[in-house]
């Protein structure tokens, strides 16, 4: 319609009515272009905005597992260190150890003398959503942080495959038999190496469990939000000791909740 007017004042030669058709072209394009620009606009903000209430799930797993980890860390340490003495301070026959169902519920063929904690991976959905640019809208302050977060997150969990092995390679301490000193050694060192692999993984979980809560972008932002990190962290607290028993350190609930207020 606009194209045929245009042609028709152009024959005519009536350039007032040509520039006006002009602006009107022009003048629709920028509107179509304004509305388009602002229709991505708002679902660029939406993404965002879903993508981070996903994310502060994911950070408040990360920090459940930290946690977790941290709480055990003492208990953790003083088994090590009995059984690396039963270990170079024995000569001969070795009784066995102890089969434990230490952080793990499953049952594979062999008993675990050692087990620590297995947890999934949590910076799935940050990198994911970082890759296809959902973060933009973040500050770049805001983008290191989190980067350096979850780059945490991720090298526990790369750590603790490594630990895996280590421990796993000592399944062999459940069973009564004799030691030479050399195999005694060999399992001290296998056990140093998962001690040295726990401690690193230990002091990344502190870091996390320290800088999470206090976190604008991460902290719940509702009264309501609090009490339900609250009652998740203290049911979580009831089903370690289930398995950890009296290693578990108390939830200090006054603690908390000041490294969370603003």
């Amino acid at each position: 319609m606009i194209l045929r007017r245009i042609t028709k004042h152009v024959r005519e030669q009536n350039w007032t009515a040509i520039a006006i058709d002009f602006v009107i072209v022009v003048t629709g394009v920028f509107l179509g272009i304004q509305v388009g620009d602002w229709n991505d606009g708002r679902q660029e903000k939406a993404n965002y905005d879903r993508a981070l209430v996903d994310l502060r799930v994911s950070a408040w797993d990360t920090y459940i597992h930290a946690n977790e980890r941290i709480s055990i860390a003492e208990c953790r340490k003083a088994e090590y260190d009995r059984i690396g003495r039963l270990l170079i301070e024995g000569n001969g026959a070795w009784s066995g150890l102890e089969a434990r169902d230490y952080a793990y519920r499953g049952a594979g063929a062999f008993p675990d003398v050692i087990r620590s904690p297995q947890r999934p991976r949590t910076a799935t959905l940050w990198d994911t959503e970082l890759n296809r640019g959902t973060y933009d809208l973040m500050t770049s302050e805001d983008r290191q942080t989190l980067a350096n977060l979850f780059g945490g997150a991720d090298a526990i969990y790369n750590f603790q495959h490594d630990m895996r092995q280590k421990e796993a390679a000592l399944r062999a301490l459940a069973f009564p038999q004799d030691l030479s000193r050399e195999q005694r050694v060999h399992f001290f060192q296998l056990l140093s190496e998962a001690d040295q692999l726990n401690s690193i993984i230990e002091l990344v979980s502190s870091d996390l469990v320290e800088s999470i809560p206090g976190m604008p972008l991460l902290r719940p932002e509702s009264e309501d939000m609090i009490e339900q990190i609250v009652d998740i962290l203290k049911e979580q607290e009831a089903n370690w000791r289930e398995v950890y028993g009296d290693c578990v350190v108390p939830f200090d609930e006054a603690a908390f909740r000041k490294s969370i207020a603003p």
